[in-house]
């Protein structure tokens, strides 16, 4: 891959597929409004997030060259010089903020509340242990909130928990992912402030919380009452889940969760089952469709 392409490091923008998830479980391309307003919002995402990085690989481009892994970024490595590398990331940010707008000012809220956030990241709340998943977490969040506004549907508190959940799982096992690799600790700073029990029983208390928080939207929720047929993902998501910590736990695995959902073939399967089983849930003949989360 070529290093420009990998500065905008493109396997990251599987995260941005959460826009996406207000559009499923609304069933909104069975009205008038359009895939083309989820599409426009996922593509600002990627641009977004890229652009983000970009800033990030410029800013930490001395403490990459210490670490095995990451002093195999382009700008670390040399590949691509800062000035070049600062002119992209400005255009990516532009672009990605244009798009935004274009869709709708609340789109571009979001947007603009992902980069505050970013900049909160960056400046402070990485360094500190707990916020900086939050963090984290929040911008997931707030993929799947520009998701909904982008298309007119309402927000609802199971999109919000089950969303945050699923963020607060992936973000504490990527920590410890990261912990256990002893390269990480020289370059991450946060993990000298966590313990390996600390991140194990937090994996495994989101990883409940996610599987709780889930089963009662499709069980209890206005949608799980209309489309009653979205419980049969719930064994899906159990596995996932399931999966997800073995790998975290028994094979050290967890610390680049975008890049596992799709290269442990069973992970992948599952996350194009779920799908599936999802559509056909909200599309089954006699369905009330377009309906809040």
């Amino acid at each position: 891959m070529v290093p420009a392409l990998r500065l905008l490091r493109p396997h990251q923008w599987t995260k941005n597929l959460l826009v996406w998830a207000p559009f499923l479980f609304t069933a909104s391309w069975s009205t008038e409004m359009r895939a083309q307003w989820v599409g426009i919002t996922f593509v600002a995402f990627c641009l977004v997030s890229s652009a983000v990085y970009v800033f990030n690989d410029l800013a930490d481009a001395e403490r990459d060259r210490k670490h095995p892994k990451k002093m195999h970024r382009p700008i670390a490595a040399g590949q691509i010089k800062p000035n070049v590398a600062g002119v992209l990331g400005g255009v990516l940010l532009v672009i990605g903020v244009g798009l935004a707008a274009w869709v709708n000012w609340g789109t571009l809220l979001c947007i603009a509340a992902y980069l505050v956030v970013q900049l909160a990241y960056n400046l402070w709340l990485k360094h500190e242990p707990v916020a900086d998943v939050f963090a984290v977490g929040t911008g997931f969040v707030l993929r799947a909130i520009a998701g909904a506004v982008a298309i007119g549907v309402a927000v609802s508190g199971w999109l919000f928990a089950c969303t945050a959940m699923v963020a607060l799982f992936l973000g504490f096992a990527k920590r410890r992912g990261e912990l256990v690799n002893l390269g990480e600790a020289g370059t991450r700073e946060v993990l000298q402030k966590y313990s390996r029990v600390f991140l194990d029983h937090a994996v495994t208390v989101t990883a409940t919380a996610t599987l709780v928080s889930y089963a009662l939207y499709v069980i209890a929720s206005d949608t799980a009452a209309r489309h009653t047929d979205l419980v049969l993902t719930l064994p899906i998501v159990a596995f996932a889940l399931l999966r997800y910590m073995y790998l975290t736990f028994s094979k050290g695995e967890g610390g680049e969760p975008d890049v596992l959902l799709f290269r442990d073939p069973q992970m992948a399967v599952s996350l194009g089952l779920y799908v599936l089983v999802a559509i056909y849930a909200m599309t089954r003949p006699g369905s009330i469709r377009l309906q809040p989360l």
